[in-house]
């Protein structure tokens, strides 16, 4: 169901070309929050978070988080990503992006965000997959 002016997945995937959807996502998700926002998906071994798209100077590369099931992260694991992460980069918040109850990767956004971005980050989710 889709939320009076909120973006879903299918105009995610149609305002861009597949390899450019992760860049789609974190563009949309930083003007919803009001403050930078990066993609994150676990790396096949579910030992990094690997940044699919967001801006480097703010966001690392990878992080370190053996979280994950293969590339899927443990949902029980949600609240240990988030110390190791605000550990890394500071005050953020984490949403989950979950695909039939599966957490495939995260948002992630720097500072104060102006909004929540739970219900995008479902959609980001399945735009992704």
């Amino acid at each position: 169901m889709k939320v009076r002016g909120q973006i879903d997945a299918g105009e995610l995937l149609g305002a861009s070309l597949p390899h450019l959807v992760p860049e789609r996502v974190v563009e949309v998700a930083s003007a919803q929050a009001g403050c930078p926002v990066a993609v994150y998906v676990l790396d096949l071994e579910g030992s990094f978070a690997l940044r699919l798209a967001g801006d480097v100077e703010r966001f690392p590369q990878q992080i370190r988080a053996a979280v994950g099931v293969g590339p899927e992260i443990i949902p029980e694991a949600l609240p240990q990503l988030r110390a190791l992460v605000i550990d890394l980069v500071g005050p953020c918040t984490l949403w989950p992006m979950v695909v039939r109850d599966r957490v495939m990767g995260f948002l992630l956004a720097r500072g104060r965000p102006a909004s929540d971005l739970e219900a995008f980050a479902g959609q980001a989710a399945l735009a992704l997959e």
